[in-house]
């Protein structure tokens, strides 16, 4: 599957939007503010709700 920078993606518990993608992995950012990368097979598109795609709240703490 191909991503883009912005989509919407769950990956196992985590819900994010992508902000990089590379030649292996993806880079994205949950919606607790942490940065996480994954394995492009281990990420699921899902639909963006309209009109946040792309907006990530702020955290102040990450959970591993």
């Amino acid at each position: 599957m191909k991503f883009q920078i912005g989509d919407a993606v769950r990956v196992g518990a985590h819900i994010g939007t992508v902000i990089d993608v590379g030649t292996v992995l993806i880079q994205f950012k949950t919606n607790d503010g942490c940065l996480r990368v994954a394995c492009p097979w281990e990420a699921v598109k899902i639909p963006s709700p309209q009109g946040s795609a792309g907006t990530v709240e702020p955290a102040t703490k990450c959970s591993s």
